[in-house]
């Protein structure tokens, strides 16, 4: 047999592969879907799968084991002494009160094993976490009507989008965040399906949400509104799309309603903290970013750069402390622009047309026009933020996600039509999306040009396979398109969580952690002191390049200083009074 025939045939065998995976139902295809991602997960993870590091970082993630790790310190603490999901602890701080949520399932993954047991957890959290957005942003997808690719190479994006991959590098709220997003959108479209017992799951799905999600609740209920009006637009407006996102706006109200006392929790932090009453007093006073950036403002060309390059790679601009787009203004590796839900949300969002109803086409290019001048103006993001914080963080989280769904919708349509059209706008937006990181690419010592390389290659690889399956229609092709997401998306989250400085095991058993001389120095306190006493300790124990503030909870002491981005400001008050603050 010919190399050519070998070809040929290889070609319609892998055909033949997409043929019966679109044959699949949602439930039988879900499982090829976390087949791929759990490969994925085998390589990005591999270094803590086998033992050889954990997820706790030393460098700009610093918060990962000066704030996270003291406070789950804390929490499997008061659940393997005591069993009790709230207590008192006088280690925190000067006494505050150790609560474990019933509803947060990735904390219990990480305490449930005891203090020892954390290091090793945090990986398995982490994975968890991508499994569950790859399965709702699947089912989310097929209930969009998409085929089984498109639905698949969508929820790769999602799972293992640039926030995940960040979160899983230190931050790790904002890997629960972008589940909570997913599970968000696959409850509205579960009412908007009207699917068995809508009445009942979404509602609880909504509520799961609002228990978690702290202040991103208050942005994912205006954007879970607007979703659903948005659905309704594009199919008219007859009285049973209105009847629809009437449903599903209910559910989400009675989600709500359920966890209310979360969401007045969250009111709480969010205006009567320690953090905001310090906004109140910074130079300007609380509208000081309103007045220093009016709403006709353009976004300058630095900023700009910033945006483009991080949603070609969340590493365009560096990894971690070699981030190089970091400001005095608080933009850093995590606080900067991200947009990167892989390169396939580039290379299709332009394309959300195809295939689609001149309805549809207006509806979803007015919120896509929309989301667009948010990008332009900066007014829009000081808005998002109440005017106090200088941040994209979620501002760019949810956004990515709305072009992730814009694009699996243009790449849906290039797959279940064909036309002349095709063949111009295809090509054409290829060539708009390679060309792009190099039109906005100043200042260029801002980019780490090695990523760009890698970013623009995937692309022309990317734009290379849907071209010519828009030319030949061969099915093997999708194959290549999907192999070819795994690997960017693969790669990206590989670097943003390994190339750091972070803990090793062996680290964690020759005391890194915490284990430093102090504890002896404790521990002959312990023997000479009885009763109630504090401990004024001045070095700190922890590995990071920031100082630890909260060694008392890991280590055990009564001390007096601590360090949360939420004490409450009548607390902060009475130790002020003290004069201890």
């Amino acid at each position: 047999m010919s190399k050519q025939h070998r070809a040929s045939a290889s070609s319609d065998v892998l055909s033949n592969l997409v043929e019966q995976f679109e044959s699949l139902s949602a439930v039988k295809s879900v499982g090829i879907v976390l087949a791929l991602a759990l490969a994925m997960i085998a390589y990005i993870y591999n270094d803590f799968l086998f033992g050889n590091a954990v997820l706790l970082y030393t460098d700009i993630g610093s918060d990962s084991v000066n704030i996270f790790y003291p406070l789950w310190y804390q929490q499997a603490k008061l659940w393997a002494e005591q069993g009790a999901l709230h207590g008192f602890s006088l280690e925190t701080v000067m006494g505050m009160p150790t609560a474990i949520s019933l509803w947060d399932p990735f904390g219990w993954i990480v305490i449930s094993g005891g203090p020892e047991a954390i290091p090793e957890r945090v990986v398995l959290a982490e994975i968890v976490k991508s499994l569950l957005i790859a399965t709702f942003g699947f089912f989310t997808f097929r209930m969009m009507n998409l085929r089984n690719i498109a639905a698949t190479i969508g929820a790769l994006c999602f799972a293992f989008s640039g926030y995940v991959a960040l979160g899983a590098a230190a931050w790790y709220v904002h890997s629960s965040e972008v589940v909570f997003i997913a599970m968000s959108l696959w409850a509205a479209e579960y009412v908007l399906n009207s699917k068995r017992f809508w009445y009942a799951v979404a509602p609880l799905a909504f509520a799961f949400v609002a228990q978690n999600g702290g202040y991103l609740t208050i942005y994912i209920t205006a954007a879970i509104v607007v979703y659903a009006l948005i659905r309704v637009l594009q199919n008219g407006h007859g009285s049973e799309e209105l009847r629809r996102a009437g449903m599903t706006i209910g559910t989400l109200a009675v989600g709500l309603l359920i966890s209310y006392s979360a969401i007045s929790g969250v009111i709480t932090s969010l205006t009567q903290s320690g953090r905001a009453e310090a906004l109140k007093t910074v130079e300007g006073g609380l509208m000081s970013l309103k007045k220093d950036r009016p709403l006709t403002q353009l976004v300058d060309r630095t900023e700009l750069t910033k945006v483009v390059q991080r949603a070609y790679s969340p590493n365009a601009l560096g990894v971690g402390n070699d981030y190089k787009g970091a400001t005095n203004g608080g933009d850093n590796y995590l606080e900067g622009p991200l947009l990167y839900y892989g390169l396939p949300m580039l290379l299709f969002f332009p394309l959300y047309g195809l295939g689609r109803s001149r309805r549809e086409k207006l509806v979803w290019g007015a919120m896509l026009a929309a989301v667009l001048m948010m990008l332009i103006f900066p007014w829009f993001r000081y808005a998002f933020w109440g005017f106090k914080l200088d941040y994209f963080r979620e501002f760019t989280m949810l956004i990515g996600a709305f072009l992730l769904l814009l694009a699996m919708r243009g790449l849906d349509g290039l797959l279940s039509t064909r036309s002349g059209a095709q063949r111009i706008w295809v090509p054409a937006a290829a060539v708009g999306m390679l060309l792009v990181p190099f039109i906005f690419a100043k200042p260029a010592s801002l980019i780490d040009a090695s990523q760009r390389t890698t970013s623009v290659v995937l692309l022309l690889g990317m734009g290379g396979a849907a071209t010519a399956y828009v030319l030949t229609q061969r099915k093997a092709l999708l194959v290549g398109l999907l192999v070819l997401t795994m690997v960017d998306l693969s790669l990206n989250a590989n670097t943003t969580i390994t190339k750091r400085s972070l803990l090793t095991t062996s680290d964690i058993r020759s005391g890194k952690l915490y284990g430093d001389a102090s504890v002896q120095a404790l521990q002959w306190i312990r023997r000479q002191e009885s009763g109630l006493y504090r401990v004024v300790k001045f070095n700190q124990s922890g590995p990071a390049i920031h100082a630890s503030l909260n060694d008392a909870m890991v280590q055990e002491f009564n001390g007096l200083i601590g360090y949360s981005s939420f004490h409450n400001k009548y607390y902060l008050k009475f130790m002020s009074e003290l004069g201890c603050a």
